[in-house]
């Protein structure tokens, strides 16, 4: 596995002369790593087995009683170079190798922020043409636009759409934040409407399904609002946050999806257009690693 130094954060550190040992063994695709006494930094490299045919770096991201948590097996094993079994009492060491030099240089290049987070901007009612921009903090993430479907709109009071989204591999498993700033404007000579944004995760595309449901069944999080009705193009504007649970190296889905109807019990008479729905921004942000 080629070492990513941008999975760093401040706490990547290097103890000179470190020794110990394997307290118990360890499989090739193992995510703890037992050792006999720990290293001091909550965050680096160390070499298993240093010097034979059995060699193999590991990359750690924090520390339990006992043993160094790797972040994922794709993401903490074999560093550059291949993952192996390992017997209980071989040697483990903190050497200086490349992975921890280009840990050390990263974390003095960004003063340790190396936090994940991505950025859809867009401006007007039209994800699939709109100019849209996907950002993320560091050109090792790749973060993937999601168009929105028929203009994001619908003329059928209870119809959901997609107004577009983005989708990513996790890059660790913790908490993420999802920040939303949307709007949904109807046309209609009369009211009161209802207006949802849903934000739906899943862990398959969506594009195109509409459904305003996660993996789960249900929305993850709906922001309702009502507007009183009676011009064309109402605009109601809805912004909120939700917090996330990711697991590293888990393809994560994120859409934005809107519908709209009738309250009160009444009838809205609905121009061509019907509702439309526009993303001002949505944000991810991590805030916590496991």
């Amino acid at each position: 596995m080629s070492f990513n130094p941008a999975l760093v954060t401040s706490a990547f550190g290097f103890q000179d002369g470190y020794q110990t040992t394997l307290a118990n063994s360890m499989t090739d695709s193992q995510t703890t790593c037992e050792l006999t006494s720990l290293p001091t930094p909550t965050e680096g490299t160390l070499v298993i087995e240093p010097g034979t045919d059995n060699e193999e770096e590991i990359y750690y991201t924090s520390k339990g009683t006992g043993l160094v948590n790797i972040p994922s097996a794709v993401q903490g094993r074999g560093v550059n170079g291949t993952a192996h079994a390992h017997n209980a009492g071989v040697t483990v060491k903190m050497l200086v190798t490349k992975a921890s030099m280009d840990g050390e240089k990263y974390v003095l290049l960004n003063n340790g922020v190396s936090q994940f987070w991505a950025t859809l901007s867009a401006s007007g009612y039209d994800l699939t043409t709109q100019a849209t921009t996907v950002l993320a903090n560091n050109s090792a993430y790749t973060v993937t636009k999601i168009a929105g479907n028929s203009a994001g709109t619908s003329a059928t009071s209870g119809v959901t759409k997609i107004l577009g989204g983005f989708y990513f591999e996790a890059p660790r498993t913790g908490s993420y934040e999802i920040k939303v700033d949307a709007s949904i404007r109807l046309g209609g000579a009369t009211g009161p409407y209802g207006g949802w944004i849903y934000i739906t995760q899943d862990t398959t595309n969506p594009t195109q399904n509409a459904d305003g449901v996660s993996d789960t069944g249900t929305a993850i999080k709906a922001f309702v609002t009502t507007i009183s009705g009676g011009a064309y193009l109402d605009t109601a504007c809805l912004s909120g946050a939700i917090t996330v649970s990711l697991t590293a190296g888990t393809t994560y889905y994120f859409t934005m999806q809107t519908k709209w109807a009738s309250q009160a019990g009444t009838t809205p008479t609905v121009v061509a257009v019907g509702d439309q729905g526009q993303i001002s921004t949505m944000t991810i942000k991590e805030l916590s690693r496991v």
